[in-house]
């Protein structure tokens, strides 16, 4: 039981190029040495099809995911990775449906490669979280950021940002006898806003309301995602995404409580729901009801899907919400949950 492997060798070095693990497994460790050989790769297909992986961890010595490793990986939610990463094959991440977040750490302020590969590697949705090292802005405007420490001695901000899907078809043109390229969906401009340089964070912003025609799910995952790192978040922009939590938290709350319940896809294929770990679940929602982003209206529906899919920690977080705003409803101790 374990990691099976390959013995490669590049520029004169002997190294391991990781090719499976045998057994099953929820969270994936990928090793930084096996048999006395260094981990620089993954596989082609090392993951693909996996139906047991939902967590992956892929440490900085890593330097190469082959084509379709992790293919069709049916319920893969996390994957950890970093900028040292700088050879992405075709497929990596493809009908990974269930993703929730790909997380990745650079090393530089401005170098985005690993980002660009992976958005342009696939047409469905995508949501990260990045972390990268701090720089001033050279514009000289405010920035706000959440920062975090991910290594000893260095000061990293902390960005998340979520990709819709995208569909790329044809449209004939029977007089001309030509196919003209026609995209459908918000999603490829989205990717537009990342180069290999630099993230265009404001752009990313002013597409928002797209985001909201195009695909609900992913308009709501970047509404949260936006204000919980507000890295580079205009005071217009952090307003917008605000205001529509709260106008749609009768749909929110319930669809985040209900969780797993929910389908991913609808009966035309467009997502309905985004899953999120239920830590995160109640992140969000404890930021909501800080923040009065729950509407009055939200309150029947959300006990409803209450009954349907009980949680403590998320009835005592709304329980003191709707009490703090008027309610004669008894409040819990969270710290005692």
């Amino acid at each position: 039981m374990g990691f099976t492997f390959e013995e490669k060798e590049k520029n004169h070095s002997k190294y391991a190029a990781i090719t499976g693990y045998e057994g099953t497994t929820r969270v994936l460790y990928i090793p930084e040495e096996i048999a006395g050989l260094p981990v620089r790769s993954i596989a082609p297909h090392a993951f693909a099809g996996r139906k047991d992986i939902e967590d992956v961890y892929v440490p900085e010595r890593v330097d190469a995911i082959g084509a379709y490793a992790f293919h069709n990986a049916e319920h893969l939610r996390r994957l950890h990775l970093t900028d040292h990463i700088t050879d992405l094959y075709d497929g990596a991440i493809r009908q990974c449906n269930e993703l929730s977040e790909i997380e990745i750490t650079f090393s530089k302020p401005d170098s985005f490669r690993l980002l660009k590969d992976l958005l342009g590697d696939t047409d469905a949705h995508v949501p990260v979280l990045l972390h990268f090292p701090f720089e001033n802005n050279r514009d000289g405007d405010s920035v706000r950021s959440e920062s975090c420490d991910l290594s000893a001695g260095s000061h990293m901000v902390s960005a998340a940002l979520s990709f819709p899907s995208f569909a790329d078809n044809y449209q004939e043109d029977t007089m001309a006898r030509a196919l003209h390229e026609k995209i459908d969906g918000s999603g490829y401009e989205a990717r537009q806003v990342v180069s290999r340089t630099a993230i265009d964070f404001r752009h990313y912003d002013t597409l928002f309301q797209r985001f909201t025609y195009d695909e609900p799910a992913t308009a709501v995952d970047c509404a949260f995602r936006r204000l919980l790192y507000p890295y580079q978040l205009e005071p217009a922009a952090e307003e917008r995404y605000r205001t529509y939590i709260k106008e749609k938290s009768a749909e929110i709350l319930p669809m985040m409580i209900r969780g797993d319940r929910e389908d991913l896809f609808d009966d035309k294929g467009n997502i309905r729901y985004i899953p999120i770990s239920t830590a995160e679940t109640e992140h969000r929602i404890r930021f909501m009801a800080s923040e009065k982003l729950i509407e009055d209206t939200a309150k029947e529906p959300t006990n409803q899907a209450l009954a349907e899919a009980p949680n403590p920690v998320i009835s005592a977080i709304l329980l003191n919400h709707w009490q703090e705003n008027g309610n004669n409803t008894e409040t819990f101790d969270l710290d005692a949950l």
